[in-house]
């Protein structure tokens, strides 16, 4: 009787391991005062263009390490110096000396140029989009396609000889499956890129590039690109793979928007218990582990605001609490 029930639940719901449909909005991009991200660069050489569709299990745990290094995220736009030329900006990412300025907003975020010092000079050089480039439009859901132009000019407003037209379609959601972790409830955006390179010129270059995007982190899980070259509408080169692996902690540094603690939890060091002291209305919390995986999920009350982390191993966490007011991060010990 019970396999003959599952089977029935099997042809009318469908399989029940299958995930329900994924949308991202800006609520789920959380900036914190300073967050740290993990750049790690693997040799995609002969990797091909990820299946769409629903209910993926994208699988590159097999990927090389060939090399890593740390960026930083912070919406405290106004302690950049450069920031005043990009005076909508509300998020910077600091990535190898070149300061990427951004918007987010309900709708959509947005690229709005970037400042590289290590260029031009003791000023540096700035490159300002006309118009800003949008890199993910709110909500955002399998299916869901949207295009933008833009043109790259310099700080004093002279083209720099660069126009861009991007055609982006959400093209699959599921499992993404990477050297540091399994992800869940993972949306796969297609961008493909037509650039002129020259004013007037039947130069172009296009560029297909894949990233991976879920809940509470900022940025692309992972993006990889393939290469197009035309000129005069003749396609040069085609399946060039570039090694541009990216993988985020998505760790506060500074954890905080400002320095007063709304909730607190003790003790820290902890061997099992950990109480949550301060939540006064139901609070969803995440608990996520030293390189950025969801280990635990949850919700509190003020009559039952206790975790339980004995069955967790020894080492540093970050519980996320989302408060009414704002999400706070704490980090715990686990001993």
């Amino acid at each position: 009787m019970r396999n003959l029930l599952s089977l029935l639940a099997v042809f009318f719901l469908g399989p029940l391991y299958l995930a329900a449909q994924i949308t991202i909005t800006a609520a789920d991009f959380r900036f914190y005062k300073r967050d740290s991200i993990e750049e790690v660069h693997c040799d995609t050489t002969g990797v091909l263009a990820p299946s769409s569709g629903a209910n993926m299990t994208w699988d590159f745990s097999g990927l090389t390490t060939s090399s890593s290094f740390t960026t930083t995220t912070s919406p405290h736009v106004s302690s950049y110096n450069s920031a005043s030329n990009f005076p909508s900006s509300n998020i910077v990412n600091v990535r190898l000396g070149v300061e990427y300025y951004y918007k987010i907003s309900p709708s959509s975020l947005k690229a709005l140029g970037n400042f590289d010092k290590t260029k031009g000079g003791l000023n540096g050089a700035y490159q300002v989009y006309s118009n800003p480039q949008k890199i993910l439009q709110f909500p955002s859901t399998y299916g869901d396609t949207f295009s933008d132009s833009l043109i790259i000019n310099s700080l004093s407003g002279l083209p720099i000889g660069q126009k861009q037209h991007l055609s982006c379609t959400i093209i699959g959601y599921g499992k993404l499956v990477l050297p540091k972790g399994v992800y869940n409830d993972v949306l796969l955006k297609e961008t493909i890129t037509v650039t002129d390179f020259y004013p007037n010129s039947n130069v172009k270059g296009e560029v297909v590039a894949y990233q991976f995007y879920a809940k509470n982190y900022n940025w692309p899980l992972f993006q990889y690109r393939i290469w197009r070259t035309h000129e005069n509408g003749i396609k040069l080169t085609s399946g060039k793979y570039v090694i541009q692996h990216i993988q985020h902690t998505n760790i506060s540094i500074d954890e905080f928007f400002d320095d007063d603690l709304l909730v607190e939890a003790y003790p820290i060091p902890t061997r099992d218990n950990l109480n949550i002291k301060g939540i006064e209305s139901p609070t969803a919390f995440t608990l996520l582990n030293s390189i950025g995986a969801i280990v635990l999920q949850g919700e509190l009350t003020e009559e039952a605001a206790v975790i339980d982390l004995f069955e967790l191993p020894q080492g540093s966490y970050f519980l996320k609490l989302n408060l009414k007011s704002r999400i706070q991060t704490l980090k715990i010990i686990r001993q």
